[in-house]
């Protein structure tokens, strides 16, 4: 940023060269200082369609409408209007100059030259990696959550939060039914969820709200329970509704057809399977049946006078009205025009899961286990005219079912219930192992989720991500790699990476980057600050908690801020891929990095 002051101040120190500025990079309120000192260098320049709107208390928002032209109202000017605007990517460069007494190949060699500077210095930057904080698992008044969308993209704002991950619940529905006609003698309860207020209006309300809010990137997802299971029933108490809250995030589309066809428990689709839909239509042939016994059991015949006279046979009719009536309930029952995925009436173990993980990875978007080591309890009722006993819904942890699915992007490694999968040799170690070794396909990475319902601060939670270009597809992306940490903190207080990289010889690696090297021992490298808002705050002491293949190899502690630390690691010699990942401590704040990747050739 200094780099970038310095070359305006050398461009406007031409005189006859007017150049405005504007760009994203700006956050901190210092550099605003050095900035507005610059443009009151330019006291013949006027802006004009200034937009008050676009600019936040923390960041200059880049906007076409911000800077629409600049007028050089110098009198007697040979060249009084003379304009060029330089469009490069999030830049506007505006070039203005009068040539009065002064020779234009002067006035071109030193345009030429600071142009040339400046261009040189941007194209460099614009590959600079850079930090953008992110809160993942949003809940919005659509479903648990209290907040609207534009009132989080406001909150996010104020903190300087540049992306939003809205995962609302999909679907907040329990059934429990008296067999055999669970589907129609049935006690249900539903909550409002993304298909309650309708997918393209969640989808829609979404992008509406990110119009409002170009600097922010609001990222639509849904938290889904593929299914839940019954325990016990009325005659044999307690029922209990198990696997309630165990969820998947998932992320990355924004197409309604994606959401629409989730393959989760109560989003049955209209079609045909084989060979369940043939069992459905079962009870048709004996509803054909049974109106053929009750049309034999009624005679009809007529006199010689013309009229008309039915016997009926009483047998025939009652045997074929029982018939109609079990057979036409069955009918019903089995909802014959719909695919019924699953039962929540038996054991369906992990094949909702995977096959949702299938279904997420087969449209190109993100699948996240949501807080597995949760465990939830809850009753209600009594129900029915209070004839009936509570219901308890119950959701244990679910670690091993982390690692017993495929696909799946990885887990919640920090958010508000105890957390032990990060630690070493833990749920986390063994899966990035078992991608190391060949045996998982798809990169098991950690994030943090606040699960927000407005029940807490904004940016206790985080999860920083390091793009090259601010877009969604970049945040997606580097969600999906790992190139990102997981940062859980305080209200008063903040823990930041600068940097983080493994380096041998000439070659290094940030987070989610793969290092080859053959040598027998590599660096690890971090920088980052502690800072507080709280004056009276003592800076506390850090530990840092470095990982081999699953194994504590060294454990560092710091009490300075900003940081800056080195750290030599011998690597496995038989080892072909290899991983090196770290977990900071500052006081009460926990940070965890995703790992950093080795990789031999021979």
């Amino acid at each position: 940023m200094p780099a970038k002051c310095i070359m305006l101040w050398i461009m406007i120190q031409c005189q006859r060269l007017m150049i405005v500025y504007i760009d994203t990079h700006f956050k901190k309120l210092s550099q605003y200082g050095r900035i507005i000192k610059i443009y009151q260098k330019i006291n013949t320049v006027e802006i004009r369609n200034f937009n008050p709107n676009l600019i936040s208390e923390r960041r200059f928002i880049y906007s076409k409408k911000l800077v629409s032209l600049m007028r050089y109202r110098q009198t007697g000017c040979p060249m009084e209007y003379y304009k060029r605007i330089f469009k490069r990517r999030n830049i506007f460069l505006g070039c203005y100059e009068s040539s009065n007494n002064m020779c234009i190949t002067k006035m071109t060699i030193k345009y030429l030259i600071a142009l040339f500077l400046f261009l040189i210095h941007s194209a460099n930057s614009e590959n600079d990696n850079q930090w953008v904080r992110g809160a993942f698992r949003i809940n919005t008044n659509m479903s648990a959550g209290k907040n609207s969308v534009r009132d989080i993209a406001e909150i996010a704002r104020e903190k300087d939060i540049e992306f939003l991950v809205f995962t609302d619940q999909f679907i907040v529905l329990g059934e429990y039914g008296i067999p055999p006609f669970r589907n129609i003698l049935k006690y249900a309860k539903e909550r409002r969820s993304i298909k309650t207020f309708g997918i393209e209006n969640y989808l829609q309300e979404i992008k509406s709200t990110q119009n409002q809010f170009p600097d922010i990137f609001l990222i639509p997802g849904a938290d889904v329970a593929p299914i839940y299971e019954w325990t016990g029933s009325l005659f044999n108490p307690p029922i209990v509704g198990n696997r309630w809250s165990q969820q998947i995030t998932v992320l990355g589309s924004e197409d309604a057809k994606f959401y629409h066809n989730l393959p989760t428990i109560h989003n049955n689709p209209i079609g045909w399977k084989f060979p369940d839909s043939i069992l459905k239509w079962l009870p048709f042939p004996f509803i054909v049946l049974s109106i053929w016994i009750i049309q034999k059991g009624i005679t009809k015949y007529h006199d010689h006078q013309g009229h008309s006279y039915s016997i009926y046979e009483k047998p025939k009719i009652a045997l074929g009205s029982i018939i109609f009536l079990i057979s036409a309930l069955y009918f019903i029952n089995n909802r014959p025009f719909s695919v019924t995925r699953y039962s929540q009436y038996k054991n369906n173990k992990l094949e909702p899961f995977q096959n949702l993980i299938n279904y997420v990875n087969s449209n190109n978007a993100l699948a996240f286990w949501s807080h597995p080591e949760m465990e939830m309890k809850g009753e209600y009722g009594p129900f029915l005219f209070n004839k009936f006993g509570k219901v308890i819904l119950h959701s244990l942890p679910y670690l091993d079912d982390v690692e017993s699915t495929q696909g799946h992007n990885g887990l919640a490694g920090l958010y508000g219930d105890a957390i032990t999968a990060y630690l070493p040799g833990k749920t986390w170690d063994r899966i990035l192992r078992q991608y190391c070794q060949g045996t998982r396909t798809v990169r098991p990475v950690i994030i943090g989720e606040i699960d927000y319902h407005m029940d807490r601060p904004l940016d206790l939670i985080l999860t920083v991500v390091q793009v090259s270009q601010k877009n969604k597809r970049e945040i997606l992306n580097a969600l999906k790699d790992g190139k990102s940490y997981a940062i859980m903190g305080g209200i008063t207080r903040h823990l930041s990476i600068n940097e983080a990289k493994i380096l041998s010889l000439n070659k290094s690696a940030n987070m989610g980057e793969t290092l080859i090297a053959d040598e027998e021992e590599i660096s690890l490298s971090i920088s980052g600050e502690w800072q507080t808002s709280n004056a009276a705050s003592k800076m506390p002491i850090g530990e840092v908690f470095i990982i081999l293949n699953g194994r504590m190899v060294h454990q560092l502690t710091m009490n300075n801020s900003p940081f800056s630390l080195s750290q030599k690691i011998k690597i496995d010699p038989l080892e072909k891929k290899q991983y090196v990942r770290f977990y900071m401590k500052f006081g009460g704040d926990t940070l965890l990095s995703n790992p950093m990747f080795i990789e031999k050739t021979n």
